[in-house]
């Protein structure tokens, strides 16, 4: 069988305590349970979350991570893609999507996010991203309102992971 791929990128610095936190865990079950393996970058916050949810619901999880750094991958990780440089991890984050879920996240997230939404415009990369956070639905609300910005209706805002099922399972089906 012909494996999905969620990539999610999102914040590296959440306290697992954080509302964000727990929602990037239930996202990471709610992607296993529906058979699609996790890729994120590795790491903590949100990567760790997401990671650790899809783990503990018998899903699969890879992560990108550098070579040489001194950050190790969670310790949910099942499979570990090390690259050599920052454009190679976000370039190979990209290509092990088959969609993607954009979560709360800083400068490191926004380049994510931009450069996803480039790739889909300018090369029609036919790929769904769903955007989860609040203040990335903030973002977007602002980017929006300028003419030359287009999200052609493959960016879609979502409030919790649980919205994220039908959209996902829509775009990444089988082909018969």
């Amino acid at each position: 069988m012909f494996e999905k791929t969620v990539t999610i990128f999102g914040s590296a610095v959440l306290s697992s305590k954080s509302p964000e936190y727990q929602q990037a865990k239930r996202l990471g079950i709610l992607l296993a349970r529906n058979g699609w393996r996790v890729c994120s970058g590795g790491y903590g916050g949100v990567m760790e979350a997401v990671s650790r949810g899809a783990s503990e619901a018998l899903g699969r999880v890879a992560a990108v991570t550098l070579k040489g750094g001194k950050l190790k991958a969670n310790p949910w990780v099942g499979r570990e893609i090390r690259v050599a440089s920052w454009q190679a991890r976000l370039f190979r984050l990209i290509d092990e999507g088959d969609a993607y879920v954009v979560m709360d996240g800083g400068t490191g997230t926004m380049v994510e996010l931009f450069v996803v939404w480039e790739m889909m415009n300018k090369f029609k990369m036919d790929k769904t991203m769903l955007v989860l956070g609040r203040r990335k639905h903030a973002l977007l609300r602002f980017l929006e309102k300028h003419p030359l910005v287009k999200t052609n209706g493959r960016i879609l805002k979502i409030k919790t992971p649980e919205e994220a099922v039908l959209p996902l399972q829509q775009a990444l089906r089988m082909p018969s």
